[in-house]
């Protein structure tokens, strides 16, 4: 009897799972970043020029980026503009700085495959992460080198805590193709 039961249950559960749909949403769209965590406390900005590198087929270690930009500019904490000239010198990526962006535009960007690196707090001394993706419901996915890979909603994106300190979204990095 024992045996019946189980395989009641079991061809029960097998019947309703073949039933189910598994729903998505054409609306989501992550890119494959693989996350490199930044290997100094102040490398942050190095690993996510890295992440942007590699996910370009590009591979540079977060201690080369640190001694070229100290080479070309005297100081290890370059800005996002720094970072800009810096894909492009090393990598051949084309890319500009703007403000904050509209869920619609970030949509466009990471839709033709381009993560976007957001710059926070001073234009030399703030926290660069690596925007990768969305969801239909308003979240974005970033990967801080810092603490790792955080799902948020866009409207908390604005104002974010970096080591007890609050910084503002102050401008991004957009590549071009």
């Amino acid at each position: 009897m024992l045996g019946f039961n189980k395989l009641f249950i079991l061809g029960f559960m097998l019947i309703m799972m073949s039933g189910c749909r598994v729903e998505t949403h054409s609306e989501n769209f992550v890119l494959d970043i693989h996350f490199i965590p930044a290997y100094e406390e102040q490398w942050g900005w190095a690993a996510a020029t890295a992440m942007v590198f590699r996910h370009q087929g590009i591979y540079y270690h977060q201690a080369d980026l640190v001694d070229y930009q100290y080479h070309y500019f005297g100081y290890r904490k370059p800005s996002i503009n720094d970072i800009s000239w810096l894909l492009w010198d090393l990598g051949g990526l084309d890319s500009y700085v703007t403000s904050t962006l509209t869920f619609g535009e970030i949509r466009s960007q990471l839709n033709q495959g381009k993560p976007i690196l957001l710059q926070y707090g001073a234009y030399y001394s703030g926290h660069v992460l690596v925007l990768h993706g969305y969801d239909h419901q308003g979240h974005v996915y970033i990967h801080e080198p810092g603490y790792g890979t955080r799902v948020m909603h866009y409207d908390d994106l604005y104002y974010r805590y970096f080591q007890g300190s609050g910084r503002y979204w102050e401008s991004s990095l957009i590549l071009e193709h």
